[in-house]
């Protein structure tokens, strides 16, 4: 099985996630192809939940192509920043 960058699908789900494990994290979307257009990992566009902090994403300084989570909302950030990540993968299928 595959493991994944997270991508909170939730404002509740984000908040569990900062409180139970890290307040900072890589989320699995990117604008590496086409600024301003985010992809995330599965290579969706379609991204239902939404959570950029005021002014985000801002592609400060250019080169911004990455999403971190943050207490107060969503920064776009430089791929290298060194920030923690919490992946996720299927739960194995268990045959009775």
């Amino acid at each position: 099985m595959r493991s994944v960058l997270v991508m909170p699908q939730s404002q509740e789900e984000t908040e569990f996630l900062q409180k139970n494990l890290i307040h900072k994290f890589w989320i699995n979307c990117n604008d590496l192809q086409v600024e301003g257009t985010w992809v995330c990992q599965d290579g969706t566009t379609d991204v239902e939940y939404r959570n950029w902090r005021d002014g985000e994403p801002s592609n400060f300084g250019g080169g911004e192509d990455c999403v971190v989570a943050k207490e107060a909302g969503w920064n776009d950030a430089p791929c290298e920043t060194h920030v923690p990540t919490i992946c996720k993968r299927p739960a194995p299928q268990l045959h009775l």
